[in-house]
């Protein structure tokens, strides 16, 4: 980007007040969250955590809205009662409705978007890496910039750009 910077002393600062902060409360570094997220299979978290960042977008915590913990929670939900529910070839003709139900049936923002985004997803699985998002990871050898390209290349709807 032309107009931003990270200044990385204070973000080096910010970090080290994070990591005592989830100390203090008894938690890891990490903030994970088992809670709301899945874990399970390597395979089937992989493909749920590409899933939730597809549609993890355009949504901000507000009284009886949606929030991050709604979706990640919803979805894993649905993993747990069917693990096949983000396979690429389901994720590649999702409808609306199906997102709607895969929610448990309630509405938020964007579903057309939100809808189109995990088409994108499962066809770029498919035609990329054999279905499976963990072959995409495994595929850029450890590197997040790797990874970075593969998924914008894969999937144009991660290609978070401002004009």
């Amino acid at each position: 980007s032309k107009h931003v910077w990270l200044d990385q002393t204070s973000l080096k600062r910010l970090a080290a007040e994070y990591s005592q902060s989830f100390k203090s409360k008894g938690d890891d570094d990490t903030g994970w969250g088992e809670e709301i997220h899945f874990v399970g299979k390597e395979e089937l978290t992989v493909q749920y955590l590409l899933a939730l960042d597809a549609i993890n977008f355009c949504f901000w915590p507000s009284e009886g809205q949606w929030e991050y913990a709604d979706v990640s929670g919803a979805l894993k939900q649905a993993v747990q009662s069917d693990e096949e529910v983000l396979s690429a070839v389901r994720l590649s003709k999702i409808t609306e409705q199906e997102l709607r139900a895969l929610l448990g049936g309630k509405d938020m923002p964007n579903m057309q978007d939100r809808a189109r985004l995990l088409r994108e997803v499962g066809t770029g699985l498919l035609t990329n890496y054999g279905g499976s998002a963990a072959k995409m990871v495994r595929s850029c050898d450890r590197s997040a910039a790797n990874l970075v390209r593969a998924m914008i290349t894969a999937f144009p709807g991660f290609q978070d750009v401002a004009q």
